[in-house]
């Protein structure tokens, strides 16, 4: 088998910790160990100690949002970080949130002619109608993710209530 090269794209990832973000760092841990290679690339956390980890994190720049969402939000149109992902030579992308970390993932995507794949963790419109009370905001938020994540060359998803 052909050793993989995989960039690994989410909104959260340690020090911020949930579900998506432990399956990123054992996607990352597991694919570097049995299977080639793995990058994750995630927004600048102030705290975050990524020499801890045996394969590259890039971080990107990004806003404080954790008081309103719980996360930083990454700020995915920095020429510093598509100049060192192009360089990558990525065989695959992997991104696993439909907000920044996609629109990041579609760039990249344009550039190095790698396939995108999604993976749908959480059912989004339950989390927009949570955040997003305005009627006109939240139908134009549920539609930007809906596409966002329809633009990526296959979708997986995680459980049958996700799908």
């Amino acid at each position: 088998m052909n050793k993989l090269n995989v960039c690994l794209i989410n909104d959260s990832f340690p020090p911020a910790i949930d579900g998506v973000a432990n399956a990123v760092t054992n996607y990352a841990e597991i694919i570097s160990r049995e299977y080639g290679s793995a990058s994750v690339v995630t927004p600048y956390y102030p705290d975050a100690d990524d020499a801890r980890f045996d394969f590259p994190v890039l971080r990107y720049p990004s806003l404080d949002m954790t008081r309103f969402v719980g996360y930083r939000a990454g700020l995915p149109f920095s020429p510093e970080i598509m100049a060192k992902l192009e360089g990558g030579k990525f065989d695959i992308i992997h991104s696993h949130c439909p907000v920044t970390a996609t629109l990041l993932a579609r760039a990249l995507r344009d550039r190095i002619d790698a396939p995108l794949v999604f993976t749908y963790h959480t059912k989004f419109d339950i989390d927009i109608d949570r955040y997003v009370h305005n009627d006109k905001f939240n139908k134009i938020a549920k539609k930007f993710v809906v596409e966002n994540i329809s633009s990526a060359d296959e979708v997986w998803v995680v459980s049958r209530g996700a799908g």
